[in-house]
């Protein structure tokens, strides 16, 4: 897929649907997820991860990261499981990443906003409740992180749209992946989860550095 500059954003088709990812896109999750994960690691004697390893880390895929971490495949099902039970213990950590609010409620007056993400459907509604985010038709809540593509694709028939009709939002690699299984462009912002040097290694559409590009890119 290639690039499309943001200054002729004006010369692009509208977009009938704007849909978000939610950890690292909206929400700051990083920091807490690191230490949700240790704590599970040191529980199953798993290697944990410093401070030092995070940039590294970042500019990895899932798989990848997976592998360094030395985590066997069959032991991610209980790693998700464990995790996700924590999160409550950390939900008031996680704050909206800085600017984002503003871009949602500019965002939110032209275009049809919905949310995707691998966490709760729970969590996700109380962190819009505690942090007054009102602008969102819906919430998709898909928990196998490699599942997004068929997730996106029962979005496109509920709302009967046509995959060049809608624009993911979203800060990882495996995102990238997923819209392009099922056609769809997709944003990639740099202050998620995977830095920007491996989102532009896999090529998505437009390459958002801060929140308030993302105004000029749907103007």
């Amino acid at each position: 897929m290639t690039q499309v500059p943001l200054q002729y954003s004006k010369y692009m088709q509208r977009y009938k649907l704007v849909i978000f990812d939610f950890d690292g896109t909206i929400a700051s999750s990083l920091p807490s997820y690191i230490k949700i994960y240790n704590l599970v690691a040191t529980k199953h004697n798993l290697q944990k991860i410093k401070k030092k390893d995070i940039p590294r880390l970042r500019g990895l895929s899932p798989k990848e990261v997976i592998a360094q971490l030395k985590v066997h495949f069959l032991q991610l099902p209980m790693l998700f499981f464990e995790g996700r039970n924590l999160m409550k213990k950390f939900e008031n950590e996680i704050l909206p990443i800085k600017g984002i609010k503003n871009v949602l409620k500019n965002l939110s007056k032209n275009n049809k906003l919905i949310v995707l993400t691998s966490n709760t459907k729970k969590f996700v509604e109380n962190f819009f409740i505690q942090h007054k985010i009102d602008y969102f038709s819906e919430i998709w809540s898909e928990l196998n992180i490699f599942g997004k593509d068929r997730a996106l694709k029962k979005i496109l028939k509920k709302h009967a749209l046509k995959p060049q009709q809608v624009l993911y939002i979203a800060d990882e690699v495996r995102d990238i992946i997923a819209c392009k299984k099922v056609g769809i462009a997709v944003a990639s912002v740099t202050w998620g989860f995977n830095s920007r040097k491996i989102l532009k290694k896999e090529s998505p559409n437009y390459i958002i550095n801060s929140p308030e590009k993302l105004v000029s890119l749907l103007k």
